[in-house]
């Protein structure tokens, strides 16, 4: 899909995005699905994976958001949805992945699985590139992939990642949780507050002031 605005990850810049079943999204449109694609034609999200990130395997996907990547079935419930919020230029690109099954296969014995769900989302911010995931409720299934899951951001070659404390590829689950990714690099916004004549009374990220 195409992104509201402009957004930088890892120095490079991009304005469409593509998201998967599966709780990632990425930048590389080769793994787009085509125009007009139905059940038949549509990219393969892999659901399989044990790497680590960074990685130099593609899976975790490299020039991806992973937030939280594991196998959830959409197909038997659930919502994948986007919204974009606010106004130009602080507006936010919301991908909303909403009470989604995870995937239960009857021979292995995990159909259980289906009845459990998750619920997350992952925001781009417009101006400061920053990135934040959030997780309502992320259950595991370990009876299916060994209940791998990953939360984190990788490069587009895979040579650099990062990801929260405990929440790399592994049998994990979370409820209420929140994490955000800010950029290390040059800062392309500025900042002004503005008093109630529209005169400008500080530039910093933050500012004290005496009404």
């Amino acid at each position: 899909v195409d992104l509201p605005f402009d957004f930088c990850f890892f120095g490079n810049t991009f304005d469409q995005i593509s998201i998967g079943a599966n709780g990632v999204v990425t930048f590389n449109m080769a793994l787009a699905s085509p125009p007009g694609f139905d059940l038949t034609t549509a990219t393969y999200c892999e659901w399989s994976f044990f790497q680590t990130m960074p990685n130099a395997i593609e899976v975790p996907y490299h020039n991806s958001i992973s937030g939280a990547y594991h196998d959830v079935d959409p197909f038997i419930g659930g919502d994948i949805f986007i919204s974009t919020i606010g106004e130009y230029p602080c507006r936010k690109f919301i991908v909303n992945y909403d009470e989604l099954p995870h995937y239960g296969n009857f021979w292995t014995g995990s159909s259980w699985c289906n009845f459990i769900t998750t619920s997350q989302q992952i925001v781009l911010h417009e101006g400061t590139n920053v990135i934040e995931v959030f997780l309502g409720s992320k259950p595991t299934c370990s009876d299916w992939n060994s209940g791998n899951a990953v939360l984190g951001i990788q490069n587009d070659n895979g040579t650099l990642a990062y990801t929260p404390p405990g929440r790399n590829t592994g049998d994990w689950d979370a409820n209420e949780e929140a994490w955000r990714f800010e950029p290390n690099g040059v800062p392309t916004y500025t900042v002004e507050w503005l008093d109630s004549e529209g005169n400008v009374i500080g530039n910093d990220a933050q500012v004290t002031i005496c009404p």
